[in-house]
């Protein structure tokens, strides 16, 4: 193989490389120099001390924050996890970075059409006793959408569906199809938690809709409440 085939290959190693250490880095600098409040732990207390697999949700814009809470529950209080995460380049780097800290990925969507992931995502609990992080917007929106996957996912474990959401004092807003917020380090934030939704194993398709439509009102509830605890 010539130096101008490898050459490539080398330098897109590398940038995934650097690009996984930089989101680690960010992470842990934003969850440990940022001054934070979290709010409704005692809707994951239950679970983490019976070791009952959860689904963790939270908008893909609000993600970082949400996503580090989730993972340091699984350094910390040995939850086992799972992230769901878009099978685009967009979701390499993430990956790799789950994957160093020992993390398994699932790549799909959140929608109800993703059945190959709504397969594994269902196994991952049934079979493996593993939580899961799923952006129920995610990977391409509508915004704030709340897909049904999680909760068709409910349906089939028993696993609670439980809502996080997030406000930052401090933070950085792109011009992506979500409006990603990327928040400050040494920011505040502000994390809520929602009470656990478990879809019961018969409910029809019409109640799965009705459930995410409620979900998705109670979301930004939440989003409400942390944003008028930061301010």
């Amino acid at each position: 193989m010539s130096d101008e085939t490898t050459a490539p290959k080398k330098d897109k190693a590398f940038k995934f490389w650097l690009g996984r250490q930089v989101l680690k880095l960010y992470l842990r600098v934003l969850w440990w120099g940022s001054r934070k409040t979290i709010i409704g732990m005692q809707h994951i207390e239950p679970f983490l001390l019976a070791k009952k697999p959860i689904i963790a949700c939270f908008w893909h814009q609000h993600m970082l924050a949400p996503s580090m809470l989730i993972i340091r529950l699984h350094q910390q209080r040995r939850l086992k996890l799972t992230f769901l995460i878009s099978p685009s380049k967009d979701g390499e780097i993430p990956t790799g970075a789950m994957r160093d800290w020992g993390i398994p990925t699932v790549r799909g969507s959140s929608s109800k059409t993703g059945a190959s992931a709504l397969r594994q995502m269902t196994n991952i609990i049934k079979r493996e006793g593993r939580s899961l992080c799923i952006t129920p917007d995610g990977p391409r929106g509508p915004v704030h959408e709340f897909k049904s996957g999680a909760l068709i996912v409910s349906r089939f474990t028993g696993a609670p569906v439980i809502p996080l959401s997030v406000h930052a004092d401090k933070c950085w807003k792109f011009n992506s199809w979500d409006g990603f917020i990327l928040p400050k380090p040494f920011t505040r934030f502000v994390l809520t938690i929602g009470e656990p939704l478990i879809i019961d194993a018969k409910a029809t398709e019409t109640e799965i809709e009705t459930h995410a439509q409620n979900m998705q009102k109670y979301m930004y509830e939440l989003y409400l409440k942390a944003r008028d605890k930061a301010s």
